[in-house]
């Protein structure tokens, strides 16, 4: 199923996209769900009584609504940086031994359809095209051949980056913790949905112009082996995301760079996923 976060008359719910439609799922007289992460936490019982309901009900449009994140409440945001070597290759760094990882935090999130508003204190705002998975249940010591089994499914992220900030020390975090700089959505396909994320696509565009376009094979690690050697380090529970790396064609990697500015829009596009749209704004 495709799943989203969104607020009606100012209170959260799931909403499930049919034929085009969101369909809200506390108006279907079955389990109630005010998110993705209520969803992934209930039981399968609930979960095939949901997708019944579903799959019986007319479609029609939704009326006023807004998204919300296709995150809303994770316990951690774990962020892999050089997954594919396009952007190793623009940015001069080495082919790594072992995944980057690194961590955003909540004051990043940001909906599908959000004006994302550019720093006050910097003109170096980046964007970074990412397929993001959510994790289904606890997960430690997983190994790559158990791995998809904890996907509870797939979703799109932008991890903007501010690089002048970024660069003032070895560690990445100053540059990627930026308010709202983290837009996730607009849905979450479910692992059986979505399929083999190995055969799909992503493209990023800036104001209508393509920037990044790259198949989602192209990762040095991929989804398994992420699973397995972050779930060595930590325990990942219910809810948790971990967004994979960007490709070649972020905007440092040009010369001169080019960087987000006020009125600027930006669409991720993955291939059975939907598309991610933002507006940027100066503070």
């Amino acid at each position: 199923m495709k799943l989203a976060n969104i607020q009606v008359n100012g209170k959260a719910t799931l909403a499930i996209q049919k034929d085009g439609y969101l369909i809200d799922t506390q108006k279907l007289g079955g389990p109630i769900f005010d998110s993705i992460k209520s969803y992934i936490l209930a039981s399968d019982d609930e979960k095939a009584q949901l997708k019944s309901l579903v799959e019986a009900v007319k479609p029609e449009e939704q009326g006023p609504f807004n998204y919300l994140p296709a995150v809303t409440s994770p316990e951690k945001i774990i962020c892999v940086g050089l997954n594919y070597k396009t952007h190793i290759l623009e940015m001069k760094r080495e082919l790594p031994a072992y995944p980057v990882i690194f961590a955003k935090y909540p004051n990043v999130l940001a909906a599908h359809n959000e004006t994302i508003p550019l720093p006050a204190v910097s003109d170096q705002m980046d964007y970074e095209a990412e397929l993001a998975f959510v994790i289904g249940k606890r997960a430690k010591n997983v190994t790559r051949e158990q791995a998809m089994d904890y996907v509870a499914g797939f979703t799109i992220a932008n991890d903007l980056s501010v690089r002048d900030y970024q660069r003032r020390t070895i560690q990445f975090l100053q540059g990627k913790s930026f308010d709202k700089c983290g837009p996730m959505g607009p849905v979450m396909v479910t692992r059986d949905e979505f399929g083999s994320y190995e055969n799909e696509r992503m493209t990023l565009k800036l104001n209508g112009k393509t920037m990044q376009d790259t198949p989602l094979s192209d990762m040095v690690f991929p989804v398994e082996v992420l699973i397995e050697q972050i779930s060595e380090i930590m325990t990942l529970e219910p809810g948790d995301v971990i967004l994979s790396g960007t490709p070649g064609g972020v905007g440092a990697g040009f010369n001169p760079p080019i960087y987000l500015k006020d009125g600027d829009e930006v669409e991720i596009e993955v291939s059975n996923l939907g598309v991610l749209k933002n507006k940027f704004k100066k503070a």
